[in-house]
């Protein structure tokens, strides 16, 4: 009976000791899988900054444009408003011209025509 006894004692304690050794592989298993997947996540990670610094680059870089053509559109505006300014003494001696002899125009008009 006592030798049962201990031959008893001694499967409970090799189960046991097998129960130990397959939680310590699957907990081996899953520290691999974490750090495998930690390392992803970082290489992710860097990924996404090296990203984000080129897209902040891009909309730096797309707002100094944005700036170049507003300061191109002012002066251009300006130019024109200035040319404007110039042309309406020639636009209003034109007309002068039109309403007070209307028949050198004509002959002007046929004078360019040909």
């Amino acid at each position: 009976f006592d030798a049962r006894l201990r031959d008893k004692a001694r499967l409970w304690t090799e189960f046991y000791l097998w129960q130990l050794f397959h939680n310590q592989a699957n907990m081996e298993e899953v520290s691999s899988k974490t750090q495998n997947l930690q390392e992803e996540y970082q290489e992710m990670e860097e990924a996404e900054n090296q990203v984000s610094a080129l897209l902040r680059n891009k909309k730096k870089e797309a707002s100094e444009a944005r700036w170049a053509s507003s300061t191109v559109k002012k002066k251009r505006v300006n130019l024109s408003v200035k040319a404007d300014q110039m042309q309406k003494p020639i636009i209003q001696q034109r007309d002068a011209t039109l309403q007070s002899n209307p028949r050198e125009t004509v002959q002007e008009n046929r004078w360019f025509e040909q």
